[in-house]
């Protein structure tokens, strides 16, 4: 409601503005005020003025916190996705170089047997760190929300 609606329909007329104060620096200013008219045809306001610097810095912190809980919540579903997009294809790769090993109608030859090893010594020595990396997300996933049961349980109590 700008301040000329406010003189015509007699309702409160709020308003933030900032202020470069002499001595406190940077200041959030709220006015809430509301105009009468006058029998001489002037307009008197009456109101009060309130410092809500403190109140718009608490909301810009949680607006921040919010911010970085989503960030982190998205990093931790990304890696969380990541490992588990790696330990798929890891599975499959180690199988298949299992079952070339193994294969009797068509064995392989020295040469490409060493390379399969190779391959698969690599691959056993990635999997337990990819497994790690996945549990390790996981759980990051759970930890907020067996935080948040624990809190809402405590606060019922």
């Amino acid at each position: 409601l700008e301040a000329p609606e406010a003189i015509k329909s007699s309702e409160p007329w709020l308003t933030e503005y900032r202020i470069q104060h002499p001595s406190a620096g940077l200041r959030w200013l709220r006015v809430t005020s509301t105009a009468r008219a006058e029998a001489d045809h002037t307009t008197l306001w009456h109101g009060y003025i309130e410092d809500i610097t403190e109140a718009r810095q608490l909301e810009q912190v949680r607006e921040e916190a919010a911010a970085a809980r989503a960030a982190n919540q998205a990093k931790t579903e990304f890696l969380s996705r990541m490992s588990h997009e790696l330990r798929t294809p890891l599975n499959a790769v180690l199988g298949f170089s299992q079952l070339m090993e193994m294969d009797t109608r068509e064995p392989l030859t020295p040469e490409q047997r060493r390379r399969v090893g190779l391959i698969r010594r690599k691959g056993r020595t990635l999997s337990p760190a990819a497994q790690q990396m996945y549990d390790f997300f996981a759980e990051m996933r759970r930890a907020p929300r067996a935080r948040k049961a624990s809190g809402s349980a405590r606060s019922a109590g």
